[in-house]
């Protein structure tokens, strides 16, 4: 792995004396998509909220680059990290896809100062990056989620961020929006030497799209690598509770779930 641009190490974060996040640590450079993985309740949100210095850990230190996370201001932060959360409340907003889109300059404008020429050039770019220019216009309410998702990493491109961090993005989108979403992020890491991390519920995409892995429960590490090591039923069964059937379907590790106490064979069966 070349040099990281994004580092943690030994991040702990509790509220109310329980500890969510204990001495987790990860590297991730640029072009390289991290998948982060877990049981509800097991960190995954706490963690992303860490790496973007929204929450201060109590134990541990992130970087980027040289830079200390928890000492860097939030408009310089801006410029080098885009966190596209969960739900940001955006979905009845009668702002345009484009003005979502601009909102990515503010990083970069002094107080009262208009976007100018520039501004408007970064906006139109990270659009068409996404495959979305032709959106510019509409309003975001009117968009389906899918479309949605590649506005709002728009506007993380727009920040001028080399770093991306997404909390669950393909939640409640259908199948084909799951991969167009996930395929974009993979593109973006690739292309233009984004380094992204991306917290997943479904292993069975994060298989596909992500270079490592990072698995969590209880809060800790429970597994750390490439989706070929991490994705086996001696790791999966006993974080998530279920019994785990693993298939490689054209190289990539696609996992079937059954309830515990049934078993459906050997592991590692290679279908092509």
């Amino acid at each position: 792995m070349t040099a990281p641009r994004l580092r943690a190490t030994g991040l702990r974060l509790s509220y109310d004396s329980r500890v969510v996040v204990d001495d987790v640590g990860l590297e991730v450079p640029a072009g390289h998509v991290l998948g982060v993985a877990g049981p509800n309740g097991s960190g995954k949100t706490t963690l992303l909220r860490m790496l973007s210095g929204e929450r201060t850990p109590e134990r541990g230190s992130v970087h980027l680059g040289d830079l200390d996370v928890t000492r860097a201001s939030p408009r310089i932060l801006a410029r080098l990290l885009a966190l596209v959360a969960q739900d940001e409340g955006v979905a009845d907003t009668p702002l345009s896809a484009a003005e979502i889109v601009m909102l990515g300059r503010t990083p970069h404008l002094g107080p009262f100062q208009r976007a100018g020429a520039e501004d408007i050039a970064i906006v139109e770019d990270a659009l068409r990056r996404v495959g979305a220019l032709g959106l510019a216009r509409r309003e975001l309410a009117t968009l389906s989620g899918g479309e949605r998702q590649r506005v709002l990493i728009a506007r993380a491109l727009a920040q001028g961020a080399g770093t991306l961090l997404l909390d669950e993005p393909t939640n409640h989108l259908d199948i084909r929006y799951q991969h167009e979403v996930l395929g974009l992020v993979r593109d973006l890491a690739v292309g233009s030497e984004v380094a992204a991390v991306v917290v997943l519920h479904d292993l069975n995409l994060a298989a596909r799209y992500c270079d490592t892995l990072l698995v969590l429960d209880g809060g800790r590490v429970a597994a750390y690598g490439v989706p070929d090591e991490v994705l086996v039923p001696e790791v999966i069964e006993p974080v998530y509770g279920i019994g785990t059937h693993r298939l490689d379907v054209d190289g990539v590790p696609h996992l079937a779930f059954h309830p515990a106490h049934e078993s459906h064979g050997e592991p590692h069966e290679h279908l092509v």
